[in-house]
């Protein structure tokens, strides 16, 4: 099964795949794009190739949770906006484009709080620049947290400034918690999301857009609404659990995999 990475890849790896494929009965992509750079890239013949896109479980999804308290222990103050991403803090992710973007965001929208959840080589780099951008006030970083679904609950906007991706699945969360979605155009995610319908795309890297992008969801509750109801949709129709696992069962039982890549 091949995840989410950056096309082209080592050469070596390529080499290796394309002949590893001779060798088993499928290789799966959790995308259509990660699928067809699998023959793009390394010469997978059709016939060993399917899609299978990634699933999650709903139910964490659907609890209630205290957001009172929630906001209480993150010193967020009610009926402020919160918007957040949670990721690991790696380039790949973009969140030093999220905070230069978030710049134009809290003049235009007074009070709100970025919430930055999870760990990584980038997180005292992304510090340092919230700082010397006076944006402390405003940005919460959060490390790892146990609490996803609660947070999403507590978002008004689920954010992906990432620099690439393949179907990452922060965003099948944040589709199955309802949550209005700003991210980049990249990977799979055009695939999955429709924009102006059940997301808001931006070119990745721009922060300029990305803040603009942020900015006039946050001032349209209706539009918010839209896309949460829209996004939840093409979640329970695709990236259920029970979607994907009646997939991967059909590919163990070796049944007429769906074409997905061509002819």
């Amino acid at each position: 099964t091949d995840h989410a990475r950056a096309f082209p890849d080592k050469l070596r790896y390529h080499v290796a795949e394309h002949l590893l494929s001779y060798a088993v009965y499928r290789m799966v992509g959790v995308s259509p794009e990660t699928t067809a750079a699998l023959r793009h890239y390394e010469k997978i013949p059709l016939r060993k190739l399917v899609t299978i896109e990634n699933g999650i479980d709903e139910e964490p999804h659907q609890r209630s949770y205290d957001l009172t308290a929630l906001r209480r222990s993150l010193g967020i103050a009610a009926q402020v906006p919160v918007i957040g991403m949670i990721a690991r803090l790696t380039r790949q992710k973009g969140a030093r484009f999220l905070l230069t973007a978030m710049e134009h965001v809290v003049k235009a929208v007074p009070g709100v709080v970025l919430v930055i959840a999870g760990d990584g080589v980038e997180r005292p780099v992304l510090e340092a620049q919230a700082a010397q951008m006076g944006l402390t006030p405003s940005v919460r970083f959060l490390g790892v947290r146990h609490d996803a679904a609660a947070l999403m609950k507590l978002f008004d906007l689920y954010l992906l400034p990432s620099v690439w991706e393949g179907l990452p699945l922060a965003i099948l969360e944040a589709m199955a918690a309802e949550c209005a979605i700003v991210s980049s155009r990249v990977g799979g995610l055009p695939s999955v999301l429709v924009d102006g319908d059940s997301v808001s795309f931006v070119p990745p890297g721009e922060s300029a857009a990305l803040g603009d992008a942020i900015v006039g969801l946050l001032r349209s509750p209706e539009r918010r609404a839209r896309q949460r109801t829209a996004a939840r949709r093409i979640f329970d129709q695709r990236y259920a659990a029970t979607v994907m696992v009646k997939r991967y069962e059909e590919l163990f039982l070796r049944q007429a995999p769906r074409p997905t890549v061509g002819d």
